[in-house]
């Protein structure tokens, strides 16, 4: 068995102090709700749609799915009041811009604008996404639908 012998205490190795822990994203963490109560709705949703089940408990799931419903609903505004504080925050809220922009109703509109006017403010002001890519990829501010241009030169394309 080895011994280690340190005549100089300022030689003993030093066990690294962690660095503190960044504070969670509020966005991320809000994401991450909405991903847990979406997959207890679907959960309940799915016991719902097997038959053979008692009366009781059918209108018990049914109000278990309402409830649900609701509380994502509820995530998905915390979501979009969010201020993200990283690159998963923002890009959750990039997404649920998207899901948002497919239920094509007038608060869904108006959720997905202001999900994506916080990720992108947040990915500009790190310098990892160009604004109008954003709203390429999001499609909710007069960026209409992404175009793919193809240039042609003389003779064929480019």
């Amino acid at each position: 068995m080895a011994v280690l012998a340190f005549e100089n205490p300022s030689d003993i190795p030093q066990q690294a102090t962690p660095e503190p822990a960044a504070a969670p994203c509020p966005a991320n963490a809000a994401a991450e709700a909405v991903v847990r109560i979406e997959i207890a709705l679907e959960t309940a949703s799915w016991k719902l749609m097997q038959a053979g089940q008692p009366q009781a408990a059918m209108q018990a799931l049914e109000d278990e799915c309402v409830g649900l419903l609701l509380a994502a609903e509820a995530a998905r505004n915390r979501l979009a009041a969010a201020i993200p504080t990283s690159h998963a925050g923002a890009t959750a809220q990039l997404l649920a811009a998207i899901r948002d922009l497919r239920v094509r109703d007038d608060v869904e509109m108006q959720r997905a604008r202001q999900l994506e006017a916080r990720a992108l403010s947040y990915l500009k002001q790190e310098g990892v996404l160009d604004i109008r890519d954003g709203r390429r990829l999001t499609q909710t501010r007069q960026s209409g639908r992404t175009r793919l241009v193809v240039g042609l030169e003389r003779g064929g394309a480019t």
